[in-house]
């Protein structure tokens, strides 16, 4: 498989334009650029690359949540999350992809998913305009976890 970061670049400016270029092939975006190399510019461009990746799929699934094909964004948001497992961003749009499926369970469970994530890595909590996306009976993920604990 080859990758073409100017590509990957384009279409990152275009998605988050908010165009969709119908009937192009999505760029490897799944995937390092250089993930072999140790050279000092080469992890400087491969982190930049990295950051490109992440906007661009963020920006795919928010468009493809905005044209209502939930399946594809949800894939293009799961992409985004495996990249990058504790980017908020990541988390957001593919919470935000379910919860406009209609599939609030999901959007909650990703959400408890992601805090035990942040409290694990970081002993941190989610962001508050994160947590507000959800019901209030999602909110109270902490009661619940501290009941399991017990």
């Amino acid at each position: 498989m080859s990758v073409d970061p100017h590509e990957s670049v384009r279409w990152t400016r275009l998605l988050e334009a908010g165009e969709h270029p119908r009937g192009c092939r999505l760029p490897a975006l799944v995937h390092d650029l250089l993930p072999e190399r140790l050279d000092e510019w080469v992890v400087v461009e491969r982190e930049r690359y990295r950051q490109i990746r992440l906007h661009a799929l963020e920006a795919l699934c928010r468009r493809l949540t905005e044209l209502r094909d939930h399946a594809s964004a949800i894939e293009a948001g799961l992409s985004a999350v495996s990249a990058d497992p504790l980017r908020e961003t990541a988390q957001r749009v593919l919470i935000e992809a379910h919860i406009a499926e209609g599939n609030l369970s999901e959007a909650v469970r990703q959400y408890r998913a992601y805090a035990r994530l942040l409290r694990l890595e970081l002993r941190v909590e989610p962001t508050a305009p994160l947590t507000a996306l959800l019901p209030d009976a999602a909110r109270t993920h902490r009661v619940g976890a501290a009941a399991h604990r017990a």
